[in-house]
C-alpha cells in the first residue's frame, strides 16, 4: 500500500510540472511492457487529469489533487499486486533526477535588512490554508 500511495503522489505532484510529458511517457513506457491493454485508456486518463489540475489555480487544486491521488493510489496497487515487477519499474520512473543522471540545481537565498526570501521546490501557500 505504501509503495502505490508514494506512485500516486509522485504522479499526481507530476502532472502540474515542466518534467510531465516525459514523466507520461515513462509511466506509458512501463505499462506498456506490463499492461500493453492497458497503455490507451491509462494514457488517456493520465492526460484527462493533468489538463483537469492544470487549469485550476494552484489554490484551488487540493480537492481535486487529493482526489487523484486517490485513483491513481488504487490504479497502481492494483497493478503491483498483479505485476510487483512493473511497481519497482515505476518507482525508477520518480527517483530523484541525481540518480538519473540529471542535474543538480541549487537554490540560494540572500535576505539583507529586513527583507525575506521563500524558497521552494513546489507550491507555496500564504494566509488561511
Amino acid at each position: 500500500m505504501a509503495l502505490a500511495s508514494t506512485l500516486g503522489t509522485a504522479v499526481v505532484s507530476a502532472m502540474a510540472t515542466d518534467a510531465w510529458q516525459s514523466t507520461r511517457a515513462r509511466i506509458v513506457a512501463v505499462l506498456r511492457r506490463s499492461q500493453p491493454e492497458a497503455v490507451e485508456s491509462v494514457g488517456r486518463s493520465l492526460d484527462e487529469h493533468q489538463a483537469f489540475l492544470v487549469q485550476l489555480a494552484a489554490d484551488t487544486r487540493h480537492g481535486a489533487e487529493d482526489e487523484f491521488r486517490r485513483r491513481w493510489r488504487n490504479y497502481f496497487l492494483d497493478l503491483i499486486q498483479a505485476d510487483p515487477v512493473a511497481g519497482r519499474a515505476l518507482m525508477e520512473v520518480f527517483a530523484p533526477a541525481q540518480q538519473q543522471g540529471g542535474k543538480e540545481i541549487n537554490q540560494v537565498g540572500n535576505a539583507h535588512d529586513h527583507s525575506h526570501i521563500y524558497i521552494a521546490a513546489n507550491d507555496q501557500h500564504f494566509g488561511r490554508p
